[in-house]
């Protein structure tokens, strides 16, 4: 069996029958940041109201944006609950969007580190997705 490498998030090291395709990826990732923010608003009976926000700024630079990884700037809503069912069972649910503005990006492998994203970016990538979340809570 083959194994993967990774050295300093740059050289990929194959081992074995696979060492022909060891090679450097010039990813130039970014130091990221996020902010997260979620309150809970509890009712009678032990029932709740949830809703948060969430951003996360993206780590890829134009460059390195891939099908395989198009990173891009997000943001997330929710909203979701807790209901009571019995003195022991509670039903949790939750919601989440995910907001994005789509990005460029390459679809061929970056060779050189003087290759821009101008000439490499030829690919579009967005993301949009819905989140739902059921749990069935029973404590002994």
């Amino acid at each position: 069996m083959d194994r993967v490498e990774v050295v300093q998030d740059a050289s990929v090291q194959f081992q074995g029958a696979a060492a022909a395709n060891s090679r450097e990826l010039l990813e130039n990732y970014n130091n990221t940041s996020s902010i997260r923010v979620g309150a809970e608003y509890r009712l009678n009976g032990g029932h709740a109201l949830r809703a948060g926000f969430a951003a996360a700024a993206s780590a890829a630079p134009d460059v390195t944006v891939t099908a395989l990884l198009p990173e891009q700037d997000r943001s997330y809503g929710t909203v979701g609950g807790k209901i009571v069912l019995t003195r022991s069972l509670s039903l949790d649910a939750a919601y989440a969007h995910i907001f994005t503005p789509g990005r460029r990006g390459r679809i061929d492998e970056r060779t050189q580190a003087s290759q821009t994203a101008e000439q490499l970016n030829t690919g579009s990538y967005t993301l949009r997705a819905n989140i739902l979340s059921l749990s069935l809570k029973a404590s002994l």
